[in-house]
């Protein structure tokens, strides 16, 4: 048995009459907000009768309060990097920003790293075009919603031909019981790079309605992690959009170990000829915990590439749900895309749907999808018990290395790193719970 899946009437105007954006930016922002108000108010939020909405517990959004902010508080924020590990730190609770938490002293010139209110205030130029400029994007209510109602969130600015040779690290923590709306726009220059470590984690009940602009200009590489490890009284929606121009590269991984439910939706366009995404996922879930991973890649351009691999573990009743499309433009030959889910199940009333889809309208192309599910291997096990390893701590290792297939690919060893010192955490706790 999953989460409940009552219908849950979700209303609109409630989100948009409780909530409290924050007020000032320049007319641009204004016509915005003020167009994915009208929108809302026109189509609503989902039900579970709607496509890509049928499986997911809506009704957990009326369990607490929606609107308003919760009091931030400059109690201290965990960090996944050490100080020398990263070029900078930014640091919001509850969805406000926590300045003295933070540290910038590490960047270069040409990286403009702040938080987002700071800059349609004071800088609006630089975010003209860029920030609202994917989030039109049909069937993403939530973020249309977060448009209407962003108090914050923080911007990466990179000039061409930056390098960041070391990855950003933001954190985002929530101990309140409220909703808030944090944005995330990264805007890549040609030939620049950079990575940047995200981390979601809190303690209380709270609604986090995330999203993420992602524009890399061409020859642009951008590495973009997110961990997500919130309580289980906690929810998560996230809606990443990305842009990649001709020979532009975004490297994704998420590691989804928190939330009652945790909503992760992508739309990506490969838009210029030899674009390429890899969006992977780590996900490790208990109890009555619901994972959803719903993306959509676009090959609007020749020769562009796409690999998308998720891989997890299921433990108690935990639920997971994962539907995948590639679509292929007429124009876009030679694109190759691939879709990979597996799931270990640790329990007998675990659940995984999988639902891979393929829209290709061009001849000239290489496109697969996969999925597997499965208990973990009685002889491995058997192996292990039989030279003194206990249970749990056998099914540990084992879970650690099919985990780690996706780990190994993340560039950067300290973030690969940071994920590993995570999924240990969880694992260690399973061992304790003796679960």
């Amino acid at each position: 048995m999953g989460l409940d899946l009552t219908p849950p009437g979700l209303s609109a105007e409630r989100f948009l009459s409780e909530g409290e954006p924050l007020a000032g930016g320049p007319a641009w922002l204004a016509a915005l907000r003020q167009q994915a108000t009208l929108r809302l108010r026109v189509e609503g939020l989902p039900a579970n009768d709607d496509e890509g909405w049928r499986q997911t517990p809506l009704a957990a959004l009326k369990r607490f309060p929606l609107g308003g902010r919760a009091a931030a508080v400059a109690t201290p924020a965990s960090s996944l990097l050490r100080a020398e590990e990263r070029a900078a730190r930014l640091v919001f609770r509850n969805g406000a920003l926590q300045p003295a938490a933070g540290d910038m002293a590490a960047l270069p010139a040409g990286v403009t790293l702040a938080s987002l209110a700071e800059l349609w205030r004071a800088e609006p130029a630089r975010l003209a075009g860029r920030l609202g400029r994917l989030s039109a994007t049909e069937g993403l209510p939530f973020a249309q919603l977060n448009l209407s109602l962003a108090a914050d969130g923080y911007a990466l600015l990179i000039d061409d031909g930056v390098r960041l040779e070391r990855p950003v690290e933001i954190v985002f923590a929530g101990d309140g019981e409220a909703a808030w709306h944090p944005r995330v726009l990264i805007a890549l220059g040609r030939d620049s790079t950079a990575a940047v470590l995200e981390c979601h984690v809190g303690r209380g009940a709270y609604l986090a309605n995330g999203v993420s602009e992602l524009l890399l200009a061409a020859g642009a590489r951008l590495g973009y992690c997110r961990v997500q490890d919130e309580a289980p009284a906690a929810l998560h929606l996230h809606a990443g959009m990305a842009e990649l121009a001709g020979g532009a590269r975004l490297d994704s991984v998420v590691l989804s170990l928190g939330g009652g439910l945790a909503r992760n939706e992508w739309r990506v366009r490969l838009a210029g000829e030899g674009a390429e995404v890899r969006l992977d996922e780590v996900f490790a879930l208990r109890g009555r915990q619901q994972g959803e991973t719903i993306s959509v890649i676009e090959h609007l351009a020749p020769h562009t590439g796409s690999a998308q691999v998720a891989k997890g573990v299921l433990d108690g009743h935990a639920r997971k749900v994962f539907q995948g499309k590639i679509a292929v433009a007429s124009g876009a030959a030679k694109a190759a895309g691939s879709q990979l889910n597996k799931t270990l199940l640790l329990s007998r009333t675990a659940e995984v749907a999988s639902k891979p889809e393929l829209e290709i309208n061009c001849d000239d192309v290489q496109c697969s999808h996969g999925a597997a599910v499965g208990a973990l291997d009685e002889d491995q096990l058997f192996y292990l018990r039989s030279r003194g390893v206990p249970l749990l701590q056998a099914q540990a290792l084992l879970v650690d290395g099919f985990l780690d297939q996706v780990v190994e690919t993340v560039a950067l060893p300290t973030v690969a790193a940071a994920l590993r010192a995570r999924i240990a955490a969880w694992l260690a706790e399973r061992e304790g719970n003796g679960t």
